[in-house]
This record gives C-alpha cells, structure tokens and sequence, in this order.
C-alpha cells in the first residue's frame, strides 16, 4: 500500500472542490504533496529533474502570463510531478484536455458563457489519476 500516494488524493480531492467554489489553492496544498511527493520519489526511485524543470517553467509561465495560469496551479503540478516522474506529460496533457472541453462544452451551450476564470485543479487531479494508472 502506498501512503503517500493516497495521501496525495485525499489532499487534493477536498482542494479541488475549495478550488471550484473559491478558484483558489491554498499555500498548504502545493507544500503538503511536496512532502508525500519526496518521501514517494524517494522511496520509489522517482527522479525529482522533472519535478525541478516543471516548477521552473510552470512558475514562469504563471507570472509572465499575469497568472492566467495561476501560481497555486504551477505549484501543485511541479509538486505532483514528484509523483509522476516521467509521466507528468501525460498528466498535463490529459488535465488540460479535460479543461478545453468543459469550456467549449459550455460556450457551445451557454450562449452568454463569458470565461474568466477556470478551476484547473479538478482537471490537475483526473490527469494525476490518470498518470499514475
């Protein structure tokens, strides 16, 4: 049985919610997964470059983007990317896959649907499910 990826989800199911209703992740979110997610890639030889290069890039991306990419989002997914290793590819891909839908979905059937805001950490969590299937 592994801990700390089922740690992983009982933290991010609950910040997932929080994040649909509020569209924000709390600071406690990205540092509790950090922890799990070194003790797993520790543990199971998980390679922490991929979980460095993501942090580095992802965080870039938020502020250059003025955080249209939110800062709590780059966190988590460079956190989870602990987890991940090499199939954090596959987990962004399949998260913003999910997301692109939604919002089409909704504009196709919400003539007035004007999109700001997105929760992507419903999506981060389906696309982490995903990877680590």
């Amino acid at each position: 049985m592994n801990i700390p990826l089922i740690f992983a989800f009982i933290i991010l199911v609950p910040a997932s919610i929080s994040d649909i209703r509020t569209k924000e992740i709390s600071i406690a979110v990205p540092l509790l997964l950090a922890g799990a997610g070194a003790i797993y890639s520790y543990t199971n030889g998980v390679s922490v470059v991929e979980a460095l290069l993501s942090f580095t890039v992802l965080t870039l991306f938020s502020l250059l983007s003025r955080q249209r990419f939110g800062l709590g989002d780059a966190l988590t997914v460079s956190a989870l990317a602990l987890f991940c290793g090499g199939r954090l590819l596959l987990m962004m891909t399949t998260a913003m896959t999910c997301a692109v839908l939604l919002v089409t979905v909704k504009k196709l059937v919400c003539k007035k649907a004007d999109i700001k805001e997105i929760a992507m950490l419903p999506f981060i969590t389906l696309g982490f499910a995903a990877a680590m299937l």
